[in-house]
């Protein structure tokens, strides 16, 4: 990301009570066409339970120095220094999708102080899938399935996320995706 990009990033995230911010075109091609090889050499396993979600799901480790560029774009857009607790590649087709009781492990790990950060890694935009973030259970903020879009959202202990529904509009098209959990660094705790 640009350093204009960073710093509007970090003024909007800064001055919300629930901070969320998805940035157009926040991943760098370079970086997008370097996580898509890393994706298409993972293993991807099914996830499918349907009071829970449908997707495909791989726990492969992302490339060190792409992965390391992330958090520090992240660290950046949030102002403190963060450290990555989990990661998930996750591919999405027809008939895809997550449900808040999905986000269970997430929330768990990554509230109060936590972000998601999400990266899409798409083709092509589908105009569904989007990662939608709620508060109470009433939804706050839309992440817009959109090659190469990050959000940032900081995960407070109200706010749960599901991914909607992918109809037969998409095709064989897939929905690719980065999803990380950051945490403030134990140092940076410490300063603070």
């Amino acid at each position: 990301m640009k350093e204009a990009s960073i710093l509007l990033t970090r003024q909007q995230l800064g001055s919300s009570m629930l901070p969320a911010v998805a940035v157009e075109a926040g991943c760098s091609e370079a970086l997008t066409r370097e996580l898509r090889a890393a994706a298409s050499a993972a293993r991807f396993d099914r996830f499918d339970l349907a009071h829970w979600g449908r997707y495909d799901v791989s726990n492969d480790e992302p490339p060190r120095d792409a992965l390391a560029a992330l958090v520090g774009v992240a660290a950046a857009c949030v102002g403190t220094p963060l450290e990555r607790v989990m990661h998930r590649w996750v591919r999405l087709g027809r008939g895809d999708y997550a449900l808040v009781r999905d986000d269970r492990a997430r929330f768990e790990r990554l509230s109060p102080h936590g972000y998601d950060v999400v990266v899409d890694l798409s083709e092509t935009a589908s105009g569904e899938a989007e990662i939608v973030f709620t508060h109470r259970g009433q939804a706050f903020f839309t992440m817009p399935q959109r090659p190469r879009e990050i959000a940032f959202v900081r995960r407070g202990p109200t706010v749960q996320r599901y991914a909607r529904y992918l109809t037969h509009r998409v095709g064989d098209r897939s929905v690719l995706r980065l999803e990380l959990g950051l945490v403030p660094r134990k140092d940076a705790l410490g300063a603070a």
